[in-house]
This record gives structure tokens, C-alpha cells and sequence, in this order.
């Protein structure tokens, strides 16, 4: 008993924990993708960006931040730092949860990581610059990671004026098919007049055009564990049974019942399989914690689903390893021991 234990153990946990890591590597690439910016789409149109259209952008289903933006006339120039002129940009209200993940809870100025650690200063704190003083709302990381250069060194103020945008910057996740037509809807009319398309691209074009998760997930090699776990579970339960069909053809032939003896050999394999389903239950477990926020229970069920058509098969080849056991068969199970 102590081996089929530690075999069929053996056997589930290792294809649990193999879905699991695998369900988890493909969420982490996701979460790459995300995080690097790809998941960014941009149209540029200099001069020809409605402020308004693009942050109604933000209203779709599956959008989680729309905001235009424009390169300021001047520079920012801090007094504290007067030789190392800060690139000024002009955005809409919702850019800057673009960068910053989050809406900025006061007015101000965003500034990149760099810029932010060159004055030393961070949310709250006022700047003062010959455009005036101002405070800083929020600050963002811009880490280089194949993303578009030159936002880390910047600061970006807010405009509520109506003059057009360069740029209308919308992030999407899970992507959104035909994003692209509605982002040349932020486009005004007027641009197609000025000889120059609309040109659309990614913030970070390193990470590919899209993510397919999905097709990930559908395409895995352990999308066929539960129905392994399962021919596995069914095999070492009948052949449990058939390891000890001379005895079991024994007590059929000293007139023990059937049902009775397929009820005991449930019970006895219960005192393996349930360990065994505890053991794949802990090690499921214990990989799913790893998946990101919200997603422990989903990818744990997937490893459950594997435990279950082991644990339920392996009771069924049991079952089914002693229906083969006859009694008439006794001698030749002798001669065969």
C-alpha cells in the first residue's frame, strides 16, 4: 500500500504542479507585457488629436486609460536646477494615469522617475521654475525596457485648453480587437487633408503587436494532464487488483461475495488514494500562491481538476481490475503466480 501511495503521489503531484507553473509562466508573460508599456497603442497626428475624443476613449469596455499629449513650447527650468532644462509636455487630464497606474489624487505637475530624483522631490512637494511655482502631483517609473525613450527625464502638466494634441496614447488589457479603428476616431477630420496619415504604434514595440493569452493557454502541453492523471490513476488501480488476483479468486471461490469483496478493495484504496490526493492538494496549493492578485483560486482549480480525475479514475480502475478477477480462472492465476 505504501508504494501505490507514494506512486500514484508521485504521479498527480508532479502533473498538478506541472499545469500550475505552466498556467503561471504564461500569466507572468502576460503580466511582462503589460507592464512593459506594450500593451500601449498610440496614433500620432501632429497638430490633429482631439483632447476630448481620446479621453472618451477611456469609457470602452476593456480600456483602462485614454490621454492625449503635446511637447510644451518651453522647457521646464527649476531653479534649483536651471542647467538641466526638463522636458515639458502638455496631456490631457487622463494621461497621466497612463504611466502612473493610477489617477493622481491632488493637481500638479507628474514627473518622471529621473526627473523627480534630480530635484528630489516627490508628491506633495512644490517646484518652482520660471514658469512659476507648482506642485507635484504624482511621479512614475519609465524603466528602459524597449519602451519608447525619453519620458523618465519629463514632467507632464496638465492642459484643459482646446488647442490639439500630437498624440493619443490608449492602454487596453486585455487587447482589444479593432482598437485601432477607434483609436483614429481621436483623429480629427482635418488631418486627412494634410497629406500625412495617422501613424499608429506601440509604446514599447520590442514586446511584439499583441499578447495572444488565450492561444497560450489553449496551445500548452499540460492542457492534456487531467486526461493523463486520469489514464495513470485508472492503470495503477487496476493493476493494484490484478497483482493480487489469485487471492481475490481464492475468496470468490470460498464463497465471498463479490459486491462484498469490491467494497473492501474501495475501502483499502481509499487509505492510498486519499493521501496521495492530499499530498497533490498541498503541492497545487502551495505553486498557485504565486499567481497574481485574485488569481490563486482559478489556477488552483485547474490543478484540482487534475487531482480529481486522478483520485476518481484510480477508484474506477480498482473497481474495474476486479470485475476481470474470476473465480472459474483460479488454477490458471496459480500456474501464472
Amino acid at each position: 500500500m505504501g508504494l501505490l501511495f507514494g506512486v500514484s503521489a508521485a504521479l498527480i503531484s508532479g502533473l498538478c504542479a506541472a499545469e500550475v507553473t505552466t498556467v503561471l509562466a504564461i500569466l507572468e508573460a502576460s503580466e511582462r507585457y503589460r507592464d512593459s508599456g506594450a500593451s500601449v497603442l498610440i496614433v500620432t497626428a501632429e497638430g490633429q488629436i482631439s483632447g476630448s475624443l481620446c479621453e472618451q476613449l477611456a469609457d470602452i469596455d476593456g480600456v483602462r486609460a485614454a490621454g492625449a499629449i503635446r511637447e510644451a513650447d518651453e522647457k521646464l527650468i527649476v531653479l534649483t536646477l536651471p542647467d538641466s532644462p526638463i522636458p515639458l509636455y502638455e496631456v490631457s487630464p487622463g494621461f497621466p494615469s497612463l504611466l502612473t497606474r493610477h489617477d493622481p489624487t491632488i493637481g500638479g505637475l507628474t514627473l518622471g522617475e529621473d526627473a523627480a530624483t534630480a530635484l528630489a522631490v516627490g508628491p506633495g512637494d512644490s517646484v518652482d521654475s520660471l514658469q512659476g511655482g507648482a506642485i507635484v502631483a504624482e511621479t512614475y517609473a519609465y524603466p528602459v525596457d524597449g519602451r519608447r525613450i525619453g519620458y523618465s527625464f519629463a514632467a507632464l502638466e496638465p492642459s484643459s485648453d482646446e488647442r490639439a494634441f500630437d498624440e493619443c496614447w490608449v492602454d487596453a488589457w486585455p487587447p482589444l480587437d479593432g482598437l485601432d479603428n477607434l483609436l483614429l476616431t481621436a483623429v480629427q477630420p482635418s488631418a486627412a487633408e494634410s497629406g500625412e496619415p495617422p501613424q499608429l504604434s506601440r509604446l514599447n514595440a520590442r514586446m511584439g503587436d499583441t499578447f495572444d493569452g488565450p492561444s497560450r493557454f489553449a496551445a500548452r502541453l499540460t492542457g492534456f494532464s487531467a486526461l493523463l492523471a486520469g489514464t495513470l490513476g485508472f492503470a495503477v488501480g487496476w493493476l493494484s487488483v490484478r497483482l493480487r488476483r489469485l487471492e481475490l479468486a481464492s475468496a470468490l471461490h470460498s464463497g465471498v461475495r463479490r459486491g462484498a469483496l469490491t467494497g473492501m478493495l474501495l475501502l483499502e484504496a481509499a487509505f492510498w488514494i486519499v493521501p496521495a490526493s492530499l499530498v497533490a492538494l498541498t503541492v497545487s496549493t502551495l505553486a498557485a500562491s504565486a499567481a497574481p492578485d485574485g488569481l490563486s483560486m482559478p489556477v488552483l482549480v485547474l490543478g484540482l481538476r487534475i487531482l480529481y480525475c486522478g483520485a476518481v479514475a484510480a477508484f474506477a480502475g480498482t473497481a474495474c481490475g476486479m470485475a476481470t478477477v474470476r473465480e472459474r480462472h483460479l488454477f490458471r492465476y496459480f500456474k501464472d503466480r
